[in-house]
């Protein structure tokens, strides 16, 4: 992935608010267990990794993101498996 896109990301980056994806964990919250795991993929800063955590049976996340200064900020909040890179890495 572009360093550029990366150095936009961390410039850029606002934090999102977790409300603006509660449907997703509402239906995490009613169809998941503990024994699932979850990628985030674009975890930014982690906010919606700490509801999905918090607010469903789901134990085991990790988050994906090309930002390094977010994935930091992501593991020392929650404490999950991070990786940087993108999804069109190949």
């Amino acid at each position: 992935m572009s360093e550029a896109v990366a150095e936009y990301f961390d410039r850029e980056m606002a934090s999102y608010s977790p409300g603006r994806l509660d449907h997703i964990v509402e239906f995490l919250a009613d169809n998941a267990s503990g024994d699932h795991d979850l990628l985030d993929v674009g975890c930014g800063t982690g906010n919606i990794l700490a509801e999905i955590i918090t607010r469903t049976p789901i134990q085991s996340a990790a988050g994906l993101d090309i930002s390094r200064r977010c994935l930091d900020r992501t593991k020392q909040r929650l404490g999950c498996t991070t990786y940087l890179g993108s999804i069109l890495d190949t």
